[in-house]
């Protein structure tokens, strides 16, 4: 008598595991574009908040230059206005670096209407310099190094910051350009353009 065999054919077999190994197959793939767009939308998000922070730094630092404590009583004793601090707003470059990539200016921080270098020094600065943003540290001028970075050069890449000055009777607009990249992926980038009013008071 003939026994019935029960279970797969090996041609049923193969196309189970056929199709089984598709179905891996597509979903690794969706697995690694679904991580891949989303490290992506990652770096996109913590760009966008290096040019945040680095914007409101620019406009509050450069909010504050040109300021004097003693402005009012020298336009009162003279009838002209104290321009110590205004007269210190330059626009200039680094080296080979684009004209208008670095200003500097002086702040009256603690209102004496006099220019200190101790205990905090005023004068102050922004330049582009390598392909990163500085601040000015000790005076220096635009042509001078010992600036210190306040991008980090190994996260992103400063391509532009350019500064123009538009000096009126009462005030200076400080239109500024700033542009950057993620080091890693160039092709994720972000740009930015404002205008600072600074009053001559």
């Amino acid at each position: 008598m003939l026994k019935i065999q029960a279970g797969f054919s090996l041609s049923g077999m193969l196309i189970s595991m056929a199709t089984g190994l598709t179905l891996i197959a597509t979903s690794a793939s969706l697995i690694a574009s679904v991580k891949n767009s989303q490290q992506r939308q990652t770096s996109a998000l913590l760009l966008e908040d290096e040019m945040v922070r680095v914007t409101s730094l620019l406009r509050q630092q450069l909010r504050e230059s040109g300021k004097t404590g003693n402005y009012l009583q020298t336009l009162i004793q003279s009838g002209n206005p104290d321009t110590t601090f205004t007269s210190k707003l330059v626009s200039g470059a680094y080296g080979n670096e684009p004209a208008g990539s670095c200003i500097i200016y002086a702040s009256d921080l603690n209102l004496n209407g006099v220019i200190d270098s101790h205990p905090v020094n005023e004068r102050r600065g922004f330049r582009l310099r390598s392909k990163a943003l500085e601040t000015r540290i000790n005076g220096r001028t635009c042509t001078q190094s010992g600036w210190q970075d306040i991008t980090d050069p190994n996260f992103v890449t400063v391509s532009q910051f350019t500064v123009s000055l538009d000096r009126k009777q009462q005030t200076t607009d400080i239109a500024v350009s700033l542009a950057m990249s993620l080091k890693t992926a160039g092709d994720i980038s972000r740009q930015n353009t404002f205008i600072v009013t600074v009053y001559h008071d």
